[in-house]
């Protein structure tokens, strides 16, 4: 599934030139390839990525395409720092990654009919406390009588 956000600018696609790696040009704009190994929900992705990435770097997002294994940003120059721009892309992507696990362990956890964590829970407490509980039910011998 390939999710889509805004308008792709079409045309020639340039390396950026060494001398310009300091700063973006106001006015033009930029696209920013990643590869990635698997993406599960790339609507949640693309919603991340808009909402944080302008608060981190001064930018205008144009567009965004997000498939199961790459992501396109198109960014609007304002200008900023390219080092500001390609250090912040792997933190937003790692927190796109911990989201992404969490709603995966919650799904997970709330498939799990509530029996079934009943059990859990009373044999989780019979390891525990069971030793505890089987020594204080068995009755101690009475003390030995001593006859003279």
């Amino acid at each position: 599934m390939v999710f889509k956000m805004g308008v792709r600018k079409l045309g020639n696609l340039l390396n950026i030139p060494e001398e310009m790696l300091g700063e973006s040009v106001i006015g033009a704009v930029y696209e920013v390839q990643i590869k990635t190994k698997g993406i599960s929900n790339p609507q949640q992705i693309a919603n991340l990525i808009s909402s944080e990435l302008p608060k981190k770097v001064s930018s205008t997002i144009k567009y965004i395409e997000i498939g199961s294994d790459y992501i396109i940003l198109q960014i609007e120059g304002s200008p900023f720092p390219w080092a500001l721009l390609l250090g912040f892309l792997p933190q937003l992507l790692l927190l796109a990654g911990v989201v992404v696990m969490f709603i995966s362990v919650w799904s997970v956890i709330s498939a799990i009919p509530s029996w079934a964590w009943a059990l859990l829970a009373v044999g989780g407490g019979l390891v525990l406390f069971g030793p505890t509980i089987g020594k204080a039910l068995i009755p101690k011998p009475p003390p030995p009588v001593y006859v003279r």
